[in-house]
């Protein structure tokens, strides 16, 4: 059985234990505040290239197969560094 992760609050987590804003975060990852907003307050569903930059400001990333020409769910994605 596949664990669903809580990905809005496991960010808000990592961005508040490393003292970073939201507008830190956003210029770290590249993904504009907005979207790290909504991502945080569960408004939107986190996109494969969004959460790998937002998790590589984390020392994490994004591993495994995605679909030729299309992107993976964040459910369906391997990590390479256990969150």
């Amino acid at each position: 059985m596949v664990q669903e992760l809580d990905i809005p609050n496991m960010i808000k987590s990592l961005r508040k234990e490393r003292g970073l804003s939201q507008k830190d975060l956003a210029m770290l990852s590249n993904v504009s505040v907005a979207v790290i907003s909504r991502i945080e307050n569960g408004d939107l569903q986190v996109n494969a290239r969004s959460l790998d930059g937002i998790l590589r400001v984390f020392g994490y990333c994004l591993g495994g197969v995605r679909p030729k020409g299309g992107s993976a769910k964040y459910e369906e994605d391997i990590y390479d560094n256990e969150l």
